[in-house]
């Protein structure tokens, strides 16, 4: 899991998520085809953001498997899995800390351990990323995009 101090922005969502395919899932899943990516509808992977799409079609070529991404409507990410399974954790650990240096924070979000084995693994990405670039739609290779026919703006599968 990584979290940035400034902006959300696709690149660094595209360079955490590259970072994970590395480290765990290529190694977990080695005969996966296509992996999912569970997003709500706002901030850096914004279903309206052609940035974010240009981002992961760039990872989906890099890593050599499609990516399958399913937005959540709006305000309907309180329904995404992850919020109940791990950022309730995270939170609990968290309160009622000053936070006076990231070791700090990375001890805290490491803290949380289930009887359903949760664990969290956590990084500092201190790479710097541009923020305000423009991707135009035409810009995108739509080709490598097949968008789903009933909920063509929240879900779609971009190919390698």
């Amino acid at each position: 899991m990584a979290y940035m101090i400034c902006n959300e922005i696709a690149a660094f969502i595209a360079d955490n998520l590259e970072w994970w395919w590395e480290n765990f899932g290529i190694h977990h899943y080695p005969d996966a085809k296509s992996i999912i990516i569970l997003c709500d509808a706002g901030g850096g992977n914004n279903y309206r953001h052609h940035i974010f799409k240009l981002a992961l079609l760039k990872l989906a070529k890099k890593i050599g498997r499609d990516i399958v991404v399913a937005h959540y409507s709006p305000y309907a990410s309180r329904w995404n899995p992850i919020e109940h399974r791990l950022f309730c954790h995270v939170h609990r650990a968290m309160q009622g800390v000053v936070f006076t240096d990231y070791n700090i924070v990375k001890a805290l979000m490491e803290k949380p351990r289930t009887e359903t084995e949760l664990k969290v693994k956590v990084r500092f990405n201190l790479k710097k990323y541009k923020t305000g670039i423009k991707v135009k739609k035409e810009d995108i290779a739509y080709h490598r995009i097949q968008f789903n026919q009933n909920i063509s703006k929240l879900s779609y599968i971009i190919y390698a």
